[in-house]
């Protein structure tokens, strides 16, 4: 086999394969919000994220379904309690909001926050009313 149709193998099946993925994720989604209870529990490559953001979201990521949580709270759970706003803030930069379950964070006076994915506050408040209705 000639170097360039070895390349060319490698580079179908890794393409396949990711395509694969991509299509799990995307099957995912749809059962998601086709109102069944789903796990997001996909590796996530969050290498191009700053230190702090990536604590966030592994935290981010540890809160069950259905439940909210509060940007303190998961400003504590990374050791940097008064880190509620930066919390926050790298929330609002979350790249996957479904994978990484930022429409699970709060306010801690019960107000919802921010949530800039498509649909802003109205499909956040959605979700979490579909994810307590299947917990």
């Amino acid at each position: 086999m000639a170097k360039d149709e070895i390349v060319s193998a490698i580079s179908h099946e890794q393409l396949a394969a990711k395509n694969k993925k991509n299509k799990a994720v995307e099957d995912s989604i749809k059962r998601y919000f086709d109102g069944e209870r789903v796990d997001f529990n996909f590796p996530l490559d969050l290498s191009c994220m700053t230190d702090f953001q990536k604590k966030v979201y592994e935290i981010t990521k540890t809160i069950p379904y259905g439940e909210v949580k509060t940007y303190k709270w998961v400003a504590k759970k990374i050791g940097l309690p008064d880190a509620s706003r930066a919390v926050g803030g790298a929330l609002s930069r979350n790249p996957i909001p479904l994978l990484i379950p930022c429409h699970r964070v709060a306010r801690e006076d019960g107000g919802m926050g921010g949530f800039t994915a498509h649909g802003g506050i109205d499909l956040k408040m959605r979700m979490l009313k579909m994810e307590r209705a299947l917990s």
